[in-house]
């Protein structure tokens, strides 16, 4: 019997078994940021959040109390900071030291209020006492960092104002810890409550007695831990070098009783100052999405834009001494974070 000549189509069909026997399993992505001493960089943040109050309903004895007056309150956060970096030292790829020159540093807060036919406005900017300076941070092989503010002919900053100054400007929490396959999500820091815990402990509390310094860190605790975060990241291509990679992040946290958790925490001889007889829930939410832009060649976050929308309510009942009431708060808003990365 002749044996005929096999077509392309019929080729082409014994082909795919193999095809997809032999296809190579996909390239993970190694996301993690790159350093090599003599670097240098610009990082470029820009913050904005906008939010007014929505609703204001107050009640005493079933009827309103505000008198069918008029509340209203406007308020916008705008901040855009500009730092350039030299790395100084590198240990097992990270930053072991480095200097940080604050070269912008603009942060405003506008707002307007009125209330029962009277009014105010706010317009403040920041002091810009960090601009102009340069930090070295050294960071040891357990994680200590030490921060000396080497800017010249100038009195050094104190330790609460270096504390504004980190190293960790490269977007690290948002990137995963292992290499990751295209398509694939990775959760971003799950040590969230470590990380915001460590940012409130760098605030300024030399000014307040130790009892207010331990009332505020209980109110800390206790918010942190009403606070669930969700944070996913996901590789959705790679285009000339760049990995792209989108961002969904939420927070809910709840209160059950505010009041009580202001009573439990409050300093000896301040709690005859917490009325009684009133009981609160807060809620807050808050969802972002975004873009971030990974240079795989360089090693670097070069691009971040998220956005998102928040909302808190606050929920009051009063029962004391014949008199009740209730109160319900609605605040929401809008927030936008964007960043740049640049190699010099």
């Amino acid at each position: 019997m002749k044996a005929t000549r096999p077509t392309l189509s019929f080729l082409l069909l014994a082909a795919l078994p193999l095809g997809v026997a032999f296809r190579p399993a996909s390239e993970k992505l190694d996301l993690t940021p790159r350093f090599e001493v003599g670097q240098s960089f610009t990082t470029t943040n820009g913050f904005n959040m906008e939010g007014a109050l929505d609703e204001l309903s107050v009640m005493a004895n079933g009827a309103p109390a505000l008198d069918g007056g008029a509340f209203l309150a406007e308020m916008a956060v705008t901040g855009d900071v500009v730092m350039s970096e030299e790395i100084l030292e590198v240990r097992d790829g990270k930053i072991a030291k480095i200097r940080v020159t604050v070269d912008t540093m603009d942060v405003g807060v506008t707002g307007e209020f009125e209330a029962m036919g009277e009014g105010d406005t706010v317009d403040e900017q920041m002091e810009p006492e960090l601009v102009g300076r340069t930090i070295e941070i050294t960071i040891d092989e357990d994680g200590e960092e030490t921060r000396t503010d080497v800017t010249a002919d100038v009195e050094p900053l104190d330790d609460a104002m270096l504390e504004g100054i980190s190293h960790e400007n490269h977007y690290e929490m948002l990137l995963p810890k292992e290499p990751v396959e295209e398509g694939e999500e990775f959760e971003l820091a799950p040590n969230w409550e470590d990380l915001i815990r460590d940012g409130m402990e760098g605030m300024d509390t030399s000014e307040m007695g130790a009892d207010e310094q331990r009332a505020a860190e209980a109110m800390m605790n206790a918010f942190i831990d009403a606070t669930t975060i969700e944070a996913i990241g996901k590789v959705t291509g790679v285009e000339d070098g760049v990995a792209i990679i989108e961002y969904t992040l939420s927070a809910d946290m709840t209160i059950d009783d505010l009041m009580a958790l202001i009573q439990s925490i409050a300093p000896p001889g301040e709690m005859d100052q917490v009325p009684p007889g009133i009981e609160s829930v807060v809620e807050a939410t808050a969802e972002f999405t975004g873009i971030g832009r990974f240079d795989m060649g360089l090693g670097q976050m070069t691009s971040l834009d998220l956005e998102g929308d928040f909302e808190v309510s606050i929920t009051a009942n009063m029962d004391m001494e014949g008199m009740t009431g209730s109160a319900d708060v609605l605040m929401s808003g809008s927030m936008n974070l964007k960043g740049e990365l640049t190699k010099n």
